[in-house]
């Protein structure tokens, strides 16, 4: 099942405000840490990954005598260095970050945390096959995860949040993962 929306509703009991650890007196203001996760279970091996992640700081401003305004803060996302290394087999296959599942082009953008990593495997030469992906293993540092295992996208992987993609004419293989947050560092320098 897929959702567009999620609605978060605040309720606060105005009597009790003033003694809160939510309340900013000098400011008269509402100030609340939200974070929205969309988790998985990753099985016995990973348990609960996260997916993705919102962080926002709220601040609710308060007229005591009429009405108040919400302000938000966007989650600044750090970035993780680009993954744009090649393997060759004598010069016959490569792989690199790519643009989708059927988009071949390589590039070196940032990949953002929430955000989509595309890996690309192709044949230079048409007249050599990629018969199978048999492993793909994201590494960082002691962290590491199977997204591919024994030729396929791992079970706990495969409800959307892992895909792979086989050309038809078996000249690539284009497979796509999201990066739990939970698990892997996307601070400014790091790299998988």
């Amino acid at each position: 099942e897929t959702h567009q929306t999620l609605t978060v509703d605040y309720n606060f009991v105005m009597d009790e405000i003033s003694s809160s650890s939510i309340w900013n007196e000098t400011s008269s203001t509402i100030e609340v840490c939200q974070t929205a996760k969309l988790m998985v279970d990753g099985g016995a091996e990973y348990g609960e990954l996260v997916i993705k992640e919102d962080t926002r700081i709220v601040e609710i401003e308060f007229d005591l005598t009429t009405e108040f305004n919400i302000t938000s803060s966007e989650l600044t996302g750090a970035t993780i260095d680009t993954l744009d290394e090649y393997a060759g087999v004598d010069g016959a296959i490569y792989a690199c970050k790519c643009g989708g599942l059927e988009n071949y082009t390589c590039n070196t953008d940032e990949l953002t945390p929430n955000e989509a990593l595309y890996v690309c495997i192709s044949t230079v030469e048409p007249t050599f096959e990629i018969e199978n992906l048999e492993s793909m293993t994201i590494i960082q540092g002691q962290t590491q995860m199977d997204i591919i295992k024994s030729g396929a996208v791992r079970p706990g992987l495969a409800n959307g949040i892992a895909d792979r993609r086989q050309k038809s004419d078996d000249t690539g293989v284009a497979i796509t993962t999201l990066i739990p947050i939970n698990l892997f560092d996307f601070q400014a320098g790091a790299s998988v």
